[in-house]
């Protein structure tokens, strides 16, 4: 169990923070959704985080929507050192901001655009963070015919002050989080929620195994900062709504499986009405009983 110091550290992290801090402790991207109007406090808020409370650089890069993936990681590697960054859209156009990388790391990773995919360009050690990413229906043309043009900002200096949560606290939390004991009732639970989530009527190709691992590794990592060294129930519900929500695709009505045994059209576009990623989360947590 962490010592209670950094326990006391992390539970004074606004939530944005502790975003951040699951995906520096799991070397893995977040997505964080906000909207349009909001993008711009977003970075602003993020750049005070990489530099105040984890001591790291940040970088600040605007792409038109036809920057390649080979132009996006050419602007985050041609200098050194490199910070990682997170990625929105807004106005027809890509922000990527605030992909954090420690001063002493000097490489990064690359981000696909606009799709929410990523692709690591890092080594292992590296600390990475994700996607940001909002799109909005708006298409600008003057944006569209500027080509792969990518304009970067980045902080001028180091951070000078010392990093609230520092680069051992974050070290210390992830062989924490290796550590955690998971019983074989929350394991079961686990893959049940996994299965319920794939054979649901209105989810679309299922769940990936990547998904899953990710799934595993969160309520893992979610532990430690709760100062406990085992996986609960609560914890495996509370990760299965952050990694699941932005990956479930629905299906359409005309492709539920049930069409393939002769169901109507009519009924199957009535039983999908008003139903998303949040409505499949509830009932598939709902039908899956927890170990008590």
């Amino acid at each position: 169990m962490a010592d209670n110091g950094l326990i006391d550290k992390v539970h004074d992290l606004s939530d944005l923070e502790l975003a951040v801090l699951l995906c520096l402790i799991s070397r893995e991207h977040c997505l964080i959704s906000t909207p349009a109007s909001a993008i711009d406090d977003l970075v602003l808020e993020l750049q005070l985080i990489a530099t105040k409370t984890f001591g790291l650089e940040w970088a600040v890069i605007d792409c038109s929507p036809s920057t390649t993936l080979e132009d996006f990681a050419s602007s985050l590697l041609s200098t050194s050192p490199p910070p990682p960054a997170d990625t929105t859209t807004k106005n027809g156009e890509s922000k990527s901001a605030s992909y954090f990388s420690s001063q002493k790391q000097p490489r990064g990773i690359i981000s696909s655009l606009n799709t929410g995919a990523t692709t690591p360009g890092g080594s292992a050690s590296s600390p990475q963070i994700a996607n940001l990413q909002q799109q909005t229906d708006a298409d600008d043309d003057d944006a569209a015919s500027t080509g792969s043009i990518v304009k970067r900002v980045r902080a001028d200096k180091h951070p000078t002050a010392p990093a609230l949560v520092s680069k051992d606290d974050i070290i210390c939390l992830r062989e924490k989080g290796q550590k955690v004991q998971v019983d074989i009732d929350i394991t079961r639970y686990q893959m049940n929620i996994v299965s319920f989530l794939r054979m649901h009527r209105a989810v679309d190709q299922g769940i990936t195994p990547t998904a899953t691992k990710h799934f595993g590794q969160l309520m893992r990592n979610l532990a430690p900062l709760h100062g406990l060294d085992f996986v609960t129930p609560a914890l495996v519900d509370l990760a299965a709504r952050k990694v699941y929500l932005h990956r479930i695709r629905m299906t359409d009505p005309d492709k539920e499986r049930s069409m393939q045994w002769g169901s109507r059209l009519e009924a199957i576009e009535a039983m999908l009405q008003d139903v998303g990623p949040e409505e499949v989360l509830d009932e598939v947590m709902t039908m899956v009983t927890a170990p008590v």
